[in-house]
């Protein structure tokens, strides 16, 4: 029963075969095409040709040939794929300002990228495999790897003159945490000018206000002492006149 299904099964595939790409109709791809294709696909030597069957072709040449045809799709390749999203990955870590640090379980550094030489002036052949507590503080990375709980917004300064905002994230389940640094040094400067600049407008605004009221209270006591003069010179006018008057 079973050899009838599988010969069933081989007779369909054939029919299936022969319906698609009738015998003397099958076009075959160019040895420059396919030689393309494989270049695309970042097999530019042998050895790069794995063969791993994972697109659904038995051979990478296979698959290249189908490229060249336009019947498959470079996206279709794994290892390709993995390659393209690695080389995003590594672009991404050399481009971003911000300083990247991956630490895993033993906190030992596994990713120190270019803005991170940069920010804490460590070279990556230095700082990789090193515990991390020897060059910044390690108690973040800590509570991520205990908790498995991301944490962000967090400022400290890891040297002198250096101002960051940290945000940790643990991934691939917890084996490694990332912590990402924004140099905030500036911010937090123009921040504390800005301050400055605030307090010592309320002190001017205080100044001026004492000032205006010694002044009215030194007006008020002149004008005080003038009533009083004019009073009594008044009284005085006012008896010598009912004097006369007597």
């Amino acid at each position: 029963m079973l050899l009838e299904l599988k010969e069933a099964a081989e007779h369909e595939a054939r029919a299936v075969l022969r319906s698609h790409l009738p015998e003397g109709k099958r076009t075959q791809a160019s040895e420059q095409s396919v030689l393309e294709a494989l270049r695309q696909l970042g097999k530019t030597e042998p050895a790069l040709e794995y063969n791993c069957g994972a697109c659904g072709y038995h051979t990478c040449r296979e698959k290249a040939s189908a490229v060249a045809l336009g019947r498959a799709e470079l996206e279709m390749c794994l290892p390709f794929m993995r390659a393209k999203a690695e080389s995003l990955s590594n672009l991404i870590l050399a481009s971003t300002p911000n300083a990247i640090v991956v630490v895993d379980k033993e906190l030992c550094v596994q990713e120190w990228n270019a803005a991170a030489e940069r920010m804490f002036g460590v070279p990556a052949s230095l700082a990789k495999g090193k515990r991390v507590g020897e060059f910044l503080p390690e108690e973040h990375f800590v509570t991520a790897l205990s908790k498995l709980e991301s944490s962000s917004g967090l400022k400290l300064s890891p040297m002198p003159a250096l101002i960051t905002a940290l945000s940790v994230v643990p991934v691939r389940g917890g084996d490694l945490v990332m912590g990402i640094y924004s140099d905030i040094t500036e911010m937090e400067e123009q921040g504390k000018a800005l301050d400055k600049l605030r307090q010592e407008t309320v002190d001017k605004a205080q100044e001026v206000i004492n000032k205006q009221m010694r002044v009215a209270q030194d007006i008020a006591s002149l004008l005080g002492e003038t009533t009083a003069e004019s009073k009594m010179l008044l009284l005085k006018l006012m008896r010598v006149v009912q004097g006369e008057k007597a």
